[in-house]
């Protein structure tokens, strides 16, 4: 798994690329979406981002959720209790239910581009500590590549391949009903 998130990563970077050529050049770099003033808002949708973001988005989501399953298995989180005990965190019998809760319901709603802005700040707690509490800080861990996608997802939110793309399109649908 430690070399897999580092070529995840160079995947993620150049497959939003391949989708939209036409904003790369080799002499002027352009980034592959463009910032909204309107995306400044939570919970709105980025219509401008390739669907390779999207496709980004669905397959982190799925392996966040994947982890999150561990929540399940009572040996996986008794070790997860142990290692938080040695490390000296707070509560170490309750914390390692709410990161792995965490990754698997914030994992689905980012898999299906629900509330995708929102569902990421918790996951960017989690791998926060993880990675710079648990893991010392180490910048070449797993826990750091997902930071940095996570923190992309939180800034950009989803594209329209997401169930906030048809919620808005819906509830902009109604809007415009009642201002007839």
């Amino acid at each position: 798994m430690n070399s897999l998130l580092p070529c995840f990563t160079i995947f993620c970077t150049l497959f939003t690329r391949v989708f939209r050529p036409d904003q790369v050049s080799f002499l002027n770099f352009h980034p592959p979406f463009k910032y909204e003033s309107q995306d400044e808002k939570l919970l709105t949708v980025n219509q401008t981002l390739p669907i390779g973001f999207d496709i980004i988005r669905m397959i982190s989501g799925a392996i966040i959720f994947y982890f999150g399953l561990e929540v399940f298995e009572p040996n996986s989180m008794k070790g997860y209790t142990e290692w938080l005990t040695d490390v000296g965190m707070p509560f170490p019998g309750f914390m390692p239910y709410v990161g792995k809760l965490s990754e698997l319901i914030c994992g689905a709603t980012l898999a299906i581009g629900l509330f995708t802005r929102l569902s990421a700040i918790p996951l960017i707690a989690t791998m926060f500590v993880v990675n710079f509490i648990m893991l010392d800080g180490n910048i070449l861990a797993d826990t750091f590549y997902l930071l940095l996608i996570l923190s992309m997802f939180l800034f950009a939110g989803s594209g329209k391949i997401s169930l906030d793309y048809v919620l808005s399109r819906k509830s902009s649908n109604r809007l415009q009903e009642v201002m007839s």
